[in-house]
């Protein structure tokens, strides 16, 4: 995954200062290279779930599918997860960890109970890296939530 970082060491690699530039070289930059302007703004959208694991890591509490959307440093979260146990009001739990650091950031978003439409706070913090919603959930219940924050890399 393509982050700002990636980009410059790219750019100072393949465009020195006062260095006759070969094309190839310019287009490696732009759009051929994973760590191009074109994957930092137009990044493919990624699948996740806690079958697959692959940006994240599961919470026993929690089946999960979600997609990922980074363009730039704003990253967008969104998918369905399924409660496997009951889960108490007052309490917030983790439903997954991120374990990809181009995705680690900061922000809050809802999710919605779909059977009993009852609503709930999302948060994501830099500090421990995890998806955490906050309320009483019934095991079972399926709720959609959506989440978009800026990245810290």
């Amino acid at each position: 995954m393509a982050n700002k970082t990636n980009y410059i060491a790219l750019i100072n690699e393949k465009l020195p200062s006062g260095a006759s530039i070969p094309a190839s070289d310019h287009r490696l930059t732009m759009h051929t290279n994973p760590n191009s302007i074109l994957e930092v703004v137009y990044g493919n959208a990624l699948g996740d779930s806690n079958g697959t694991e692959t940006y994240t890591t599961k919470n026993t509490d929690f089946s999960y599918q979600i997609t990922i959307f980074k363009s730039g440093n704003t990253i967008t979260i969104f998918g369905n997860l399924i409660a496997l146990t009951n889960l108490s009001s007052g309490f917030v739990n983790t439903v997954f960890d991120i374990t990809n650091s181009d995705l680690y950031g900061n922000g809050t978003g809802m999710a919605k109970n779909l059977s009993n439409n009852n609503t709930y706070a999302l948060t994501i913090n830099s500090t421990q890296n995890k998806l955490f919603i906050s309320g009483g959930i019934l095991s079972g219940s399926q709720v959609e939530f959506s989440i978009t924050y800026n990245a810290i890399n």
